[in-house]
This record gives structure tokens, C-alpha cells and sequence, in this order.
């Protein structure tokens, strides 16, 4: 939505070609287009107080366009200024006009066939009312570009105006997480987090199966394909999914280690617990999905699970503990050792946190850019799976791992997400009282607080299966081949399947439970 080629970033002259923006020197003195749009004839002048003014060329080059017109700062938003139409030898249309601009800074627009536009291809800024317009900077003869303070202060007003304005305006957009909430949507109190939930009803069930979900998505990657109702009805089950910390329609606490897979297995319990009832105590399966996996396997080191099921498991790099000794041997050095290691790892965590922290605002912008586009998400899927599936790709798949976007402080729960795989602290102060309390402790820290999820899964005593998509490019198949022959479990690679078996082929992933559970 701009003129193809006028960039002006404080451009030089002799870089006019390639910014798309023809300059004179000197200035120039020109006429107003007449009616029939013909830039060659007369010039659009809009001088300043002392009478400068200088030729700029504006161009629009997009295919498709059958009027074009120019409007701007210049034109005080009023007047449109017609462009001339020129077909070149390969058949494409450009539009373009000359209009001579005083020195300074101008934004514009171009009218294309009734419609505002701006060119994607050149400078462009966002004003504090949230309309997208095309800038650029016209020099004067022997002028220099305009100092960076000037600069500076320029961007720190449109910060300001922006923060005033536009973020006003889309905090009051946003809903609560009950509000949000679909009609089966549940809500359950743990340890002062309202965990979000949905799952598949079945009276007098047999077992209960709680579903976890792996980054980035929610309890709608288990809904949206009948994944749920299936297993239900296949298992005579009560099935849950619920949305972990950070994700979906869960509450976005301010206490980052909730954030934590090992925080996301005690939430799994507590459902199970709580909601499973009768059916839990007969028969309880965890299963997770990709980074869901660990927290399943966390999970299930608790105790009282008869299945694990992990869906294209995120656990790389395990490994199983040999023996107690080995895990003792840090508590052999004296106190003082243990303390001065301590104090070197929390002042890098501390280093690690604060830097995190310095880019939180950037961070965030760039999460409501990309996280609340369906574009996004629409890429994102598609590379996710098998190409076969792409074109089955439904707009309520899509939608589904959209829809928490429009939950007040998303952004914020995300940003706490990075932070938590970063340092689980909430601030420096608590690194540094971890850091000793574990160096002081008289114990070396257990498998589970490290999130050890092999060990975990291997403690937990539960029968194991491993499902995967064979063109998986998120999480090679490769992993689990190796994860299946560590844990001594049965494996199922599903054809024709990418990163998410359980919603790319809900029918061939349903079979592979039925033949597992029994």
C-alpha cells in the first residue's frame, strides 16, 4: 500500500533508483495532474514556507489494478492524486505520478480500485489510530539525513502515542478465559491456577484417560478431530483434556515455576483426581503429545497409572539412572564447594533471566504478530503434517488452536513459558535462594525435580506405548525408535503421518489404543 519504490528511510540521491524515488536537486515548481491522471504534464506541489519543493515519484506495481490513486500527509488526507497507467513490453500494468514534496517526513496511501492500500514492499508504519501507512523522508538539496536524535524522539512520541491508543484498544478486546469457553468447557481449582479443561462423558466408565497436549497447542488437539469421543466410546472411557499452563483457556498466574512441565503433571493428577473419580481408581492412562509427553511421563512417576501412551514424544537425550550412588557423590564435597558452585550457576541463571526480561517487550509484540494470525497458524500446520493431509486441513482445525489469542494476557503467559524454560524463577532473589537451598540440602535433588521423564517413566511401573508418524519433521520418528528400545516399550509408527497422529488419523490411532489397552 505505497509507492513502489519510495522507501525513504533518510535515503541519499544516488540511492533514488533503487529506493524507487525520483529527486531533483533543486527545486522545482510545479502544477497540480490533470484530470486525466497525467504525472508527465503537471506535478502535484505541496511546498513549505519557504518554497521548497521536490520531485518524487511514486509507483505501484502490484498486478491486478485497473485505477490507481495517491493520497498522503500531503495532501492533508483530503485530495487524491490520479496516477497514470504505463503497460510494459511483459504485459504488466505500473501506475505511477510525480508530485513535488517540501523536505521532511510524509506518509501515504494509494486508492486502488476503491480500496486503501500500502505497499508491503516499502517503509510503513503503524499510526497510533491503527491504520497502516507508507513513509518516507525527502531530502532537500545538500541537505543532510535528519540527526538520529531526532529520530529517536520521533519513535519514543510514536511509542507513546501507541501505547495510549492502540494498546488501549486491544486490551479492551480481549475476554476472560471463561468467557472465551466453549459450552463444555470446565474450569478446575488447582493450587490457585484455574485449569481449563473438556472432556468426553461415559457413564459408569471403565478406566479413565487424561490428554495432554504438546506446545503451542491446547485441549482442542485432542477435540477437534473426535480424537476424545473416539477413545471414548472405543475404551469405554472418561476422557479429559485440559490446557496447560501458559496455553489455551488456563489462567496465566504470575508465579513462573506453574509454568513447568513438573507443575503440568501435578495438574494432570489433580484432574485425575478430582474429576476421574471411580474411573480413575479402575483404570488410569496418561497420554501426551510431543512436549506433552514429558509432563505425562512426570506424571506418572506419582504412581497408580496403568498406561502412559506418548504421541510423538519431545523427550530427546534421556537417559536412565544407574545406580543411588552416582546421584549422591556431589554430597562427598564440602559444604563451602557445593556453595561456590551454586553461586557461579545463579549468577548465570540470573544473567539468563535478566536478559529474557530486557526483551520481554519485543517478545511480546512479535507473539501478537505472528500468534494471532491465521496465517501463521495455517504454515505452521501444514508443516506439522504429512502433506497428504494437508489439503483434509479444516477451518475449525485451524481455529481451534487460534482461539486462546483472544484471552486477556496470553501474550504475557507465553512470554512466562520462555521464561520458565529458561530460569523457573520468578525473580533473581528466588534463583539465589534455590541455588543455596539445594547446595545446603543434605540430599541431592530427585529425578522428578529434574525432570528426568525416562526415569520418571521407568519408576512409574506402567505399561508403555510409543506412537509416532512415520514423515514426522517436528520430532523424528528416529526418537522414538531409540526412547522404545531405552524404555523396553512397545513402538507404532503410523504411515502417512506427520507430528500429530492422533488428529491427522484419529480412526488408525484409536485402533492402535484399542490393541494396547486392554
Amino acid at each position: 500500500m505505497s509507492a513502489r519504490g519510495d522507501r525513504g528511510r533518510g535515503a541519499r540521491d544516488d540511492d533514488a533508483d533503487e529506493a524507487g524515488i525520483d529527486r531533483a536537486r533543486t527545486p522545482q515548481s510545479a502544477h497540480r495532474a490533470d484530470a486525466n491522471g497525467d504525472p508527465h504534464a503537471q506535478t502535484p506541489t505541496m511546498q513549505n514556507q519557504h518554497g521548497e519543493a521536490y520531485p518524487t515519484r511514486f509507483q505501484w506495481t502490484y498486478a491486478g489494478a485497473n485505477n490507481v490513486h495517491l493520497c498522503g500527509s500531503f495532501t492533508n488526507w483530503l485530495e487524491t492524486v490520479p496516477m497514470a497507467c504505463e503497460t510494459h513490453g511483459d504485459g504488466n500494468r505500473v501506475f505511477t505520478v510525480m508530485c513535488d514534496l517540501p523536505p521532511g517526513y510524509h506518509q501515504y496511501k494509494f486508492i486502488v480500485d476503491g480500496q486503501w492500500r500500502h505497499d508491503e514492499n516499502q517503509a510503513f508504519i503503524q499510526d497510533p489510530l491503527g491504520n497502516v501507512n507508507n513513509w518516507l523522508y525527502v531530502k532537500p538539496a545538500g541537505g543532510a539525513t535528519p540527526p538520529l536524535a531526532t529520530v529517536a524522539v520521533a519513535i519514543a512520541a510514536y511509542a507513546v502515542a501507541r501505547a495510549v491508543f492502540v494498546e488501549r484498544r486491544y486490551a479492551e478486546a480481549l475476554v476472560s478465559p471463561r468467557e472465551a469457553a466453549d459450552a463444555d468447557g470446565e474450569f478446575l481449582d488447582v493450587d490457585g491456577v484455574e485449569v481449563h479443561y473438556k472432556r468426553a462423558r461415559r457413564a459408569n466408565a471403565k478406566r479413565f484417560i487424561e490428554c495432554m497436549h504438546g506446545f503451542g497447542a491446547n485441549a482442542s488437539s485432542w477435540t477437534t478431530s473426535d480424537t476424545m469421543r473416539r477413545a471414548s466410546e472405543a475404551l469405554d472411557a472418561e476422557v479429559v483434556a485440559h490446557d496447560s499452563c501458559g496455553f489455551g483457556l488456563t489462567a496465566r498466574p504470575r508465579d513462573v515455576k506453574k509454568y513447568t512441565r513438573a507443575s503440568d503433571a501435578k495438574a494432570c493428577r489433580a484432574i485425575a483426581r478430582e474429576v476421574g473419580g471411580d474411573a480413575a481408581a479402575r483404570s488410569l492412562t496418561l497420554m501426551g503429545h510431543s512436549l506433552g509427553a514429558v509432563g505425562a511421563a512426570l506424571a506418572a512417576a506419582q504412581g497408580g497409572v496403568d498406561y502412559v501412551v506418548l504421541v510423538a514424544p519431545a523427550i530427546i537425550g534421556g537417559k536412565l539412572r544407574k545406580n543411588d550412588a552416582g546421584d549422591d557423590a556431589a554430597l562427598s564435597l564440602p559444604t563451602f564447594v557445593r556453595v561456590a558452585f551454586a553461586a557461579v550457576g545463579a549468577a548465570a541463571a540470573t544473567a539468563a533471566w535478566c536478559l529474557t526480561c530486557a526483551v520481554k517487550p519485543f517478545l511480546i509484540l512479535l507473539l501478537r504478530k505472528l500468534v494471532r494470525s491465521k496465517e501463521f497458524w495455517t504454515k505452521g500446520l501444514r508443516a506439522a503434517i504429512d502433506p497428504s493431509r494437508v489439503d483434509a486441513m479444516a477451518s475449525d482445525w485451524i481455529d481451534g488452536y487460534r482461539k486462546p489469542s483472544v484471552v486477556r494476557d496470553w501474550d504475557v503467559g507465553m512470554f512466562r513459558v520462555v521464561l520458565a524454560s529458561v530460569v523457573a524463577a520468578s525473580s533473581p532473589r528466588e534463583i539465589w535462594r534455590d541455588a543455596m537451598a539445594r547446595a545446603r540440602a543434605t540430599t541431592q535433588p530427585s529425578t522428578l525435580e529434574r525432570e528426568d521423564a525416562v526415569n520418571a517413566l521407568v519408576e512409574s511401573g506402567a505399561k508403555i506405548l510409543i506412537v509416532h508418524g512415520e514423515n514426522d519433521v517436528i520430532v523424528p520418528a528416529s526418537n522414538s525408535r531409540t526412547l522404545a528400545k531405552l524404555l523396553n516399550c512397545e513402538l507404532r509408527i503410523l504411515p502417512k503421518c506427520g507430528h500429530m497422529p492422533h488428529e491427522e488419523s484419529p480412526e488408525a490411532f484409536i485402533d492402535v489404543l484399542r490393541d494396547f489397552i486392554s
